[in-house]
């Protein structure tokens, strides 16, 4: 699900989860792995128990075949 721009990053999260662009945000500031734009601007957020996952993909998962990264990091 959509949930807004950031930093030119087109931010989605999972359907069932509550999570604000807001939160997301702040996940992602919070990350100590740099996230480089060039690895794509498509930013899907999944929040786990004490982790935050971030895959951040050059096309959205919605194409046949989308090219993603996932980075983990606990907090």
């Amino acid at each position: 699900t959509y949930l807004g721009e950031y930093n030119d990053y087109a931010i989605y999260k999972t359907k069932e989860d509550k999570v604000t662009l807001s939160e997301v945000v702040f996940a992602f500031n919070s990350l100590k792995i740099k996230i480089y734009r060039q690895n794509g601007r498509h930013l899907y957020y999944i929040r786990e128990p004490n982790m935050n996952i971030f895959l951040q993909c050059l096309n959205p998962v919605e194409m046949a075949v989308p090219k993603c990264i996932t980075v983990k990091e606990r907090y």
